[in-house]
């Protein structure tokens, strides 16, 4: 999954990717046909390095995604300061 986040509130970005992650067995249960067999990958992008560093802490500070960490992954898209 590809999320591309733009001036959304940190905390409604990590309620999302919790969700997302929550939701991922009753999917692969429901289409099992677009099931990988393997665990679910969330690549979270933000326009704003601060978002992404906001986000980023907010995640690696909760127990709600130590079982799902290595599923995640963040990168920052946009301008590139020089």
């Amino acid at each position: 999954m590809l999320e591309l986040h733009h001036r959304t509130p940190t905390k409604l970005v990590v309620g999302q990717l919790y969700r997302n992650f929550r939701a991922a067995p009753a999917i692969q249960a429901k289409f099992p046909s677009y099931h990988t067999g393997s665990d679910p990958y969330v690549m979270s992008i933000f326009l704003d390095a601060n978002d992404l560093e906001a986000v980023e802490r907010r995640v690696d500070n909760s127990e709600l995604f130590s079982a799902v960490r290595k599923g995640l992954s963040f990168a920052r898209f946009g301008p590139v300061a020089v």
